[in-house]
């Protein structure tokens, strides 16, 4: 082997193990608790905000309970429990601290639950013509009564799909077997769509 052969293998050899070292760096760097509870409150707060709000209609306390479960994400990060899927571990875990502060107001039996008005308006058209905007708020009025009138894990597992979660994900935040799920999830766009037919 030449020399130049031998200077370029070991030059190129030099080159590799740099850029390994300065991507298990990079790697090491993101794998940190501080950087990781912070990359999936970015991408999943707002996902576990609009879950709870959705399905609770109550928009202070879905606030507060989505910080407090982004908050016990960064412990479980801290304690390096694997969490395979970080969205659906916040959602169980805010379904859960929003079903105890629930109880412990006592206020179970008695509470509404109503679509936020903020996820009814961003479906609205931009430039609406005046019948259009009526009939478009009849439909928002029709589609909250309608998604009042289903049970409550109906509209969990509802507003749950609509956040983009798999029937597998939301079967491990409502506690429920994959089957079960599909039923659900399918029972109440039947519903929905059956209280909607004009």
């Amino acid at each position: 082997m030449a020399r130049s052969e031998v200077l370029n293998f070991f030059r190129s050899a030099a080159a590799a193990t740099a850029a390994a070292a300065a991507a298990a760096e990079a790697a090491a760097y993101v794998r940190l608790p501080d950087e990781q509870a912070s990359i999936y409150f970015h991408e999943h707060s707002g996902a576990v905000f609009r879950y709870l709000a959705g399905v609770y209609g109550r928009e202070d306390d879905a606030e507060e309970v989505t910080q407090e479960a982004f908050l016990r994400l960064h412990q479980a990060l801290v304690a390096q429990v694997a969490i395979e899927s970080p969205r659906a571990w916040a959602l169980t875990v805010a379904r859960r601290l929003m079903l105890d502060r629930l109880r412990h107001e006592h206020s179970a039996s008695t509470r509404t639950v109503s679509v936020a008005a903020d996820v009814l308006e961003s479906v609205r058209d931009s430039a609406p013509s005046p019948e259009d905007t009526l009939a478009e708020r009849r439909r928002r009025v029709a589609l909250g009564h309608a998604v009042r009138g289903l049970t409550d894990l109906e509209r969990q597992c509802l507003f749950a799909r609509a956040e983009g979660l798999t029937l597998r994900e939301i079967g491990a935040v409502v506690n429920l077997d994959l089957r079960r799920v599909a039923e659900v999830v399918a029972r109440s766009v039947r519903t929905l769509q059956g209280r909607l037919r004009v």
